[in-house]
Parts: structure tokens; C-alpha cells; sequence
């Protein structure tokens, strides 16, 4: 069979890559992020899952983490815990990436490669390019979905505008390794190197990347809204508009139920598709739109779940007003116990005491080795949580005129 993967963000190919679907996940999918220190930070913040998983409700899914900091196609970070006065060699370090890919039977792989590999410039492309394809033909073997995610550029904050540059055009130069890789097995290449593009500004750099290179909670945020909007997995309006004279409302995103209007204004139900994708505890997110015309002249209050969440006159939802509300709140839970988990996991595959469970010392430890297991049902636990807050809920709202004393 074919390997059927993508390169860049998520646009899956049909067994033999000769043609394209829309991408999906699908019931019962389990997703494996691996590579580099892009997969391993964002498994502290949870944003790239947390937009999967939302975006995806009514399917049973799951995600694991196999990032690690350093990590080359080759498995550079990976080899086994010490024997004597030496870690394992790099060999060792590519079969136990192997070994964990196939242990966890992924169905979709994210494979994100490139940035530390192109430090080798032009002189180590061709090395690259032979170690992505025995990476490739590893894991054909789980007959796995795979995506290829393309390293991005540095951003700001280096002090040589000139190394910047050079770094850019070797980082350039690797992306386009990965993206002629695409197209020699006939598969998409979707390009994230413009991801720190607008890093030109040092303040809104410094919201995005801790220093070029490794992205912050935002800069996270950014790479998963970017994700999606390039897999037009959804309409990025979250709007809904009403007609107080005849309520009625076209939304692709959310259900409008039970509309009903009254004197002093009217209430209505909204069942959204999918949760909004909060952004940090007091960081900005995918607030909804919310357009009423036809109100009478006054101010008006919305209540969702009887809690006021905005206010404006009838000029003003006539023309909208962004809202949050419950539904922030619920994807602010969901991303939080998404890296609860994550941890979890982390302990249960890579234990800080490697040393007494794989490596020179484990023979002093032996029933430390069997307390790993113990992690898998807290991991359940933890994922059944997530199965049900990622769903969104049902919420009333009643925007109410308010009279003046």
C-alpha cells in the first residue's frame, strides 16, 4: 500500500495520493504529534489539539505527544537512558522513536522535522532528505494518515539581522526539501514558514515568540487558528444575526432554538457547532457576533445562563456586539485538562529516573518499572473529561431592554 501523507497542515490524500479529500477525523482516530520542540511546547499549552479536538465533537479521538526538544529525523534526543559513562548511540535513538510510534498504533501522524536539521545548510540537505524518507518508510508500516508540518522562519529578537537572513534562507532551503518530498510521492505541501511573518514589530513579536525560534502561549494560539483556517475546516464568523420584527437567522456555525420575542426584547437558544478556541485566562478569543435589529429604542443587557456577558444600546446590537460567556469558560476547562493529560502522559513514556527504568541503574529499581501503568487509567479518566467537554452545550440567552429609574 502507499503512503498517504500530506506535507504542511492537514490535507489528507487518498490511499495511493492521487487525489484529495477534505480533511477529517474520524471516529475512533488516534493522533500522534511527532517531532521536534514545536510538538513538545505546545503539549504545555494544548492549543493544537484543543482546536482539533473542537472542531471535531462528535467523534471519539485521541491525541498523544511525542515531541522532544532537539529531535532529528534521525532520533538525535532519543536514544536509551545511560549505560556506564555513555548515553546510546544515535541508531538507538531512531529505533526507539520507531518503536514508540508503533506501540501507540497511531491512525494519524503530525510529523513536524526540519528547523534543527537546518543547521547543517546546504552541505547536510541531501543526509536530511535520505533520513525523512527512512523516517517515511517506518512509518508507512502503521498505515498511518501522515501530515508533514514545514518548519517556520525566525522570527525577531536575534541580534544580527544578517544571521536572521542566512538562518532563513538555510530554514527556506530545508522546507523546500520537504515540499519536493510531496510531490516525488505525489502528495500536498502546505507551507507554515510564515507563521512569525508580521515578527517585524519587536512588541507584537514578543507576544509570539519568546525569542525567534520557540513560540509563547499566543504564539501557539496563532499556529492552531493558522491550522485551521488553512484546512477550511470552518467558517471563522461565529455570528448570529436576529430579526426582532421576524426572528429568523442563517448561521453556519451555530443552531439559533426557540426564538421568542417580547415587549421589553427577546430570548433564544444557541447551540453552537463547536466551542470557540479560547485564547490564555485573560487573552482574547473567538468571541461570537451577536446582530439584533429591529429592537425598540433603550439599552439592552444579554444574559447567557443568567450571567450579563454584554450590554449596548439597540443602535448597537443592530450593528454587534462581540460576546463571550459560558462557552469561553468551557474551552478554557477543556485546553486545561488537555494538558493535565498531556502530562500524564509524558510521565508514563519519558520518566525523568530513565536511568532506573531503561538505563545502567534499572536493575536497582525493578518495581518502579511496573508503576508506570499506573498512569493509563488517570490518562482514561482524563480523556473521558475532554470527550465531554469538548461538546458544546446548550445556552439561553435574553437580551432584556433595562428602563431608567
Amino acid at each position: 500500500m502507499k503512503l498517504r501523507f500530506v506535507i504542511g497542515t492537514f490535507l489528507l490524500a487518498t490511499a495511493d495520493c492521487g487525489g484529495l479529500e477534505p480533511f477529517g477525523l474520524r471516529q475512533n482516530d488516534r493522533v500522534l504529534f511527532l517531532g521536534n520542540s514545536f510538538f513538545e511546547r505546545d503539549r504545555d499549552y494544548g492549543y493544537i489539539e484543543t482546536a482539533l479536538a473542537t472542531r471535531f465533537p462528535d467523534q471519539d479521538v485521541t491525541f498523544r505527544y511525542l515531541g522532544w526538544t532537539g529531535d532529528t529525523v534521525f532520533g538525535h534526543s532519543r536514544p536509551p537512558g545511560r549505560r556506564g559513562a555513555v548515553f546510546g548511540e544515535p541508531e538507538e535513538g531512531f529505533q526507539k522513536l520507531v518503536e514508540h510510534v508503533s506501540r501507540l498504533t497511531p491512525t494519524v501522524i503530525l510529523v513536524a522535522y526540519g528547523l534543527n536539521e537546518s543547521f547543517a545548510r546546504e552541505e547536510g540537505l541531501r543526509e536530511f532528505v535520505v533520513g525523512f524518507e527512512r523516517l517515511l518508510d517506518s512509518l508507512e508500516e502503521t498505515d498511518a494518515r501522515i501530515v508533514l508540518v514545514s518548519p517556520f522562519k525566525m522570527g525577531c529578537f536575534i541580534p544580527s539581522e544578517e544571521f536572521v537572513d542566512r538562518r532563513n534562507q538555510e530554514i527556506t532551503l530545508y522546507s523546500d526539501a520537504i515540499q519536493s518530498l510531496a510531490e516525488d510521492r505525489g502528495c500536498y505541501f502546505v507551507d507554515l514558514r510564515e507563521l512569525l511573518a508580521d515578527c517585524g514589530n519587536p512588541s507584537f513579536g514578543s507576544i509570539l515568540s519568546e525569542n525567534g525560534i520557540h513560540l509563547t502561549e499566543q504564539g501557539y494560539r496563532l499556529a492552531s487558528t493558522m491550522i485551521l483556517e488553512r484546512l477550511e475546516i470552518r467558517n471563522t464568523a461565529r455570528e448570529i444575526q436576529i430579526d426582532a420584527a421576524h426572528p429568523e437567522a442563517a448561521n453556519k456555525n451555530s443552531t439559533l432554538v426557540d426564538v421568542n420575542t417580547m415587549d421589553n426584547g427577546l430570548t433564544f437558544e444557541v447551540l453552537s457547532r463547536y466551542l470557540p478556541l479560547a485564547a490564555t485566562e485573560a487573552g482574547p478569543s473567538e468571541s461570537r457576533q451577536i446582530r439584533v435589529s429591529g429592537l425598540r429604542s433603550g439599552n439592552y443587557s444579554l444574559r447567557i445562563g443568567g450571567q450579563i456577558v454584554a450590554a449596548g444600546t439597540s443602535t448597537e446590537w443592530a450593528s454587534g456586539i462581540s460576546v463571550g460567556g459560558p462557552e469561553i469558560e468551557q474551552s478554557l476547562e477543556l485546553r486545561r485538562t488537555i494538558t493535565r493529560k498531556n502530562d500524564l502522559f509524558l510521565r508514563s513514556w519519558r520518566p525523568r529516573n530513565d536511568a532506573f527504568i531503561y538505563g545502567e541503574r534499572r536493575h536497582e529499581q525493578v518495581p518502579v518499572q511496573k508503576e508506570l501503568s499506573d498512569y493509563d487509567p488517570l490518562i482514561r479518566a482524563h480523556e473521558e473529561r475532554i470527550a465531554r467537554l469538548k461538546v458544546p452545550t446548550r445556552q439561553l440567552h435574553e437580551l432584556i431592554r433595562q428602563y431608567s429609574p
